[in-house]
């Protein structure tokens, strides 16, 4: 697995735009005008420096990817997503890594309540800490807000994948 940092748009990189785009386009279920949002806003700021991104590789697939925000008055990780077939094998984590390189160690992020369950205790073990933010804007549903200022390195956990008979691997 590669984790690769960009900071700046690049125009022979429009296929990985559009397959960035591709993977992470069923966060629209939550955020309705996400699609307006990766290509207008998104790339646009790319473009002025004020965006960056980090994508994990697994041979030639995409296994996640990082949108941030990274200016000086915000420093965020608009965007964290990795496709269900690379869940919970380390890629949220070195993603969330890469973040701490690009942001610093103070940066923050907003989730879904309805994705609550499945990042906040990733979240929490990361060094996030919650806060609920009780808004909706463009009909996007109420979020929690995460926080990270730990000088803490974040290092990789060892997890437990069920493997057939009810075994256990460990990856680290």
């Amino acid at each position: 697995m590669q984790v690769l940092i960009y900071s700046a748009y690049h125009n022979g990189h429009k296929a990985l735009y559009r397959d960035l785009y591709e993977m992470t386009k069923s966060i629209e279920e939550n955020y309705p005008r996400y699609r307006d949002w990766y290509y207008h806003t998104f790339l646009e700021d790319l473009k002025r420096g004020n965006r960056a991104y980090a994508v994990a590789v697994h041979r030639a697939d995409l296994a996640g990817c990082c949108l941030m925000k990274d200016t000086p008055k915000e420093k965020k990780i608009c965007t964290l997503f990795v496709p269900p077939k690379y869940q919970r094998q380390g890629v949220g984590t070195d993603l969330v890594r890469a973040a701490v390189r690009k942001l610093g160690t103070a940066f923050s992020l907003t989730v879904p309540l309805t994705k609550l369950p499945s990042f906040s205790p990733f979240l929490t073990r990361l060094g996030f800490q919650m806060d609920m933010i009780p808004f909706q804007n463009d009909n996007t549903p109420k979020e929690a807000l995460f926080t990270r200022s730990s000088p803490q390195p974040i290092q990789r956990a060892h997890i437990l994948l069920p493997v057939d008979n009810n075994k256990s691997r460990l990856i680290s």
